[in-house]
């Protein structure tokens, strides 16, 4: 019996140099992520929406997201090679409902649903008030979602058309002409999304990548200290700095990356690891315990 636990453990410590011996793997072959927000026709948030991703190929895959208050949420699947059907849904509005091919981590999937007219009812008849800029913006997003960005920034200049103040439009642009390259017109349009709806944390980053591609520092540094961290930059800061062996670097990005989102697999991964690396065991070993609960 002793005999058998030591040739198991053994074993287990064999693999575990194995892994050491490894080099550093940024990102895990197949995850996909978006983070998003749902709003109305009026570019706000609606905190009662419902994101569920349902898998149409291949594998058994169907999990809801509730959005926060601000009406953001973010999610990720395992398997990001394959389509998933998007429902967006919320009391009192009629669902949207696509098909999406994600991009794999670590490209971003950043999307803003928007939601159509509530629905009325009456004790026989239930319609649906089709709302133009809506169809517009929605069939922006689809296009983007497919990389045609001239096609999309065409339905987002159509939506902005039909209604002057529909702010979920101006975001889009926003993105899309930064994108493009086009920072000029990516500064404009986030400005104006900004003076319709306030601060915004989306907006903030655009025009602070904006102003930076296009040499402003001053008004870069401006906008960057008023945009939020997120998971997946420090993620990418800290892959910076674990390709270089510069894991103690590394490792304050990887903590604040796993508290902004407690479900990075791939973030605990990498902590786990340089922890390993820089003898910090207890860190190592609970880093690597989280991962595994995530990614059995």
């Amino acid at each position: 019996m002793n005999k058998e636990r030591f040739k198991m453990r053994k074993s287990i410590l064999l693999g575990l140099i194995f892994v050491l011996a490894l080099p550093i793997t940024a990102f895990a072959v197949g995850q996909a992520r978006m983070a998003g927000k749902v709003v109305d026709p009026s570019g706000k948030p609606i905190k009662d929406a419902m994101v569920t991703v349902l898998a149409v190929e291949r594998i058994t895959f169907k999990e809801s997201y509730k959005v926060k208050e601000n009406g953001t949420f973010a999610l990720a699947v395992v398997d990001g090679t394959i389509r998933y059907e998007f429902t967006v849904s919320a009391p009192g509005f009629a669902d949207y409902k696509e098909v999406i091919k994600m991009k794999l981590v670590p490209e971003k999937n950043d999307r803003t649903f928007m939601l159509g007219a509530p629905q009325s009812t009456t004790t026989m008849v239930t319609t649906t008030v089709v709302d133009p800029a809506t169809d517009a913006y929605n069939e922006g997003a689809r296009l983007a979602n497919e990389n045609n960005l001239d096609g999309a920034i065409a339905k987002m200049e159509e939506a902005i058309k039909l209604k002057p103040e529909l702010s979920a439009a101006y975001m889009a642009l926003g993105k899309l002409y930064l994108r493009k390259n086009d920072y000029p017109k990516s500064i404009v349009a986030a400005e104006k999304a900004i003076s319709l709806v306030g601060d915004d944390d989306d907006m903030y980053s655009v025009l602070a990548d904006a102003y930076a591609k296009s040499g402003n520092k001053q008004k870069a540094a401006e906008y960057k200290a008023k945009a939020p961290q997120n998971a997946p930059d420090l993620f990418n800061q800290a892959v910076v700095h674990l390709n270089a062996g510069r894991d103690a670097e590394a490792v304050p990005l990887l903590v604040k990356a796993t508290e902004l989102d407690t479900t990075f697999s791939d973030a605990w991964f990498q902590l786990g690891m340089a922890n390993v690396r820089l003898s910090k065991h207890p860190e190592a070993k609970a880093a690597l315990q989280k991962y595994l609960e995530l990614a059995p």
